[in-house]
């Protein structure tokens, strides 16, 4: 297997990238890394590039989590990210990941990798962990958050994501349920409203709307929201994880396969570290912007489950 990694993406890049993708090749003895990046990497992580398992490709410049897409594809046409994705289009990587500028990413993704037939626009697919549970999907979690909700476009990467669910987990016929502001199949916009009319059709496993305060105590396995709404409930959850944190600090409860430990210490973006870009010819990975090492060996690590499926 190969992933191509863009190590100048992200908030902590490219030293958390580095270490990241260290603490991940040397569990892997069949997997090759391919990093780009604008920079000269420091003799610091001469143990990660001399590894015959790892080569590293050189573009004048990066990405920068302020650029915008439009003014980066302008300014900066030949960057990282754009290298690593034609690399994937070409067939050189079997993955593609970058922490980095997600609008960058996405409209580069497009692009240069393309999307598939009958696909009008992607979708970011993530999994939020779930407590003596398999994971819960969510998709959009924010390729599209400045669109309306669209029960078309979301019906078109309902087979893709159940796909990959049931790869990854074993799942022969994964659940599927949208968020919405009721239980009723009258709730909601227009959108929402087609969409249930349209699951309910289909031969999916579709079991009606959710509420928000079920999403961690339902036993569904793929949520649909709009991207908008998505990409909100995904930092809600992350700052959940934040106060979790601090209260497993101050008291004493270190058993492990506890709740508490759970919401503390698995129960966060850095256990999972990438969400998958649903609609496009190739596979591409998109990490958190603030991922730190282990978030980046995690990406990592559903890189590789994704490039098994």
């Amino acid at each position: 297997m190969k992933i191509a990694l863009d190590i100048n993406g992200g908030d902590h890049s490219p030293a958390e990238i580095l270490k990241g993708a260290h603490d991940f090749i040397i569990s892997h003895d069949d997997v090759n890394l391919i990093l780009f990046t604008s920079e000269k990497i420091s003799p610091d992580y001469k143990h990660l590039t001399d590894s015959p398992r790892v080569s590293t490709f050189f573009f004048p410049e990066s990405i920068l989590m302020t650029d915008t897409p439009h003014a980066a594809k302008k300014d900066k046409p030949v960057n990282t990210i754009t290298g690593m994705l034609d690399y994937l289009a070409k067939g050189d990587a079997d993955t593609a990941f970058s922490c980095g500028n997600s609008g960058a990413l996405i409209m580069s993704a497009i692009e240069t990798v393309g999307l598939k037939e009958k696909i009008t626009t992607p979708a970011l697919l993530s999994f939020i962990p779930v407590f003596n549970r398999r994971p819960l999907a969510v998709f959009d979690v924010g390729a599209m958050a400045n669109h309306i909700f669209d029960a078309d476009h979301y019906f078109q990467h309902i087979e893709e994501a159940v796909y990959i669910y049931r790869s990854l987990f074993g799942v022969k016929e994964p659940s599927v349920k949208i968020l919405n502001i009721g239980s009723e199949e009258w709730k909601g916009t227009h959108g929402h409203r087609k969409l249930y009319q349209m699951l309910s059709e289909s031969s999916y496993r579709f079991l009606g709307n959710i509420e928000g305060d079920k999403i961690l105590n339902s036993d569904t396995d793929i949520l649909i929201t709009g991207g908008f709404c998505g990409n909100i409930v995904l930092k809600v959850l992350e700052s959940f994880n934040f106060y979790a944190k601090e209260i497993y600090n101050n008291i004493d409860c270190k058993t492990h396969n506890n709740l508490l430990h759970f919401l503390s210490e698995e129960f966060s973006y850095e256990t999972v570290g990438a969400a998958l870009l649903l609609g496009l010819k190739g596979k591409v990975a998109v990490g958190h912007g603030k991922s730190n090492a282990r978030a980046v060996k995690a990406g990592l690590e559903t890189c590789l489950k994704y490039c098994k499926i």
